[in-house]
């Protein structure tokens, strides 16, 4: 249900994600540094996602299904300022 600190970090050939609805968690710096991700996934059951969980991911889109940010999200989860696409249903 957790996708845990630093889970993916450094994992430079990682080229997209879609997370499944079972995860409720991301944490801090869980895919930095994944250089090659382009895209990622989000769904609404993500409640909390930590610090710096995208930083220096400079190619990637981020699709989320929530409208807008949640407040269980830390403020500096998108370090990077990455593309984000909100209400997303793929």
């Amino acid at each position: 249900t957790r996708i845990g600190k630093y889970s993916f970090f450094n994992c430079t050939s990682l080229s997209s994600v879609t997370i499944s609805n079972s995860v409720i968690a991301i944490g801090d710096y869980a895919f930095s540094n994944c250089i090659s991700l382009t895209i990622i996934a989000i769904p609404s059951s993500v409640t909390t996602i930590g610090e710096s969980a995208f930083n220096n991911c400079s190619s990637l889109t981020i699709y989320c299904e929530e409208a807008s940010k949640p407040s269980g999200w830390d403020s500096n989860w998108n370090s990077s300022n990455c593309s984000v696409v909100w209400n997303y249903k793929g």
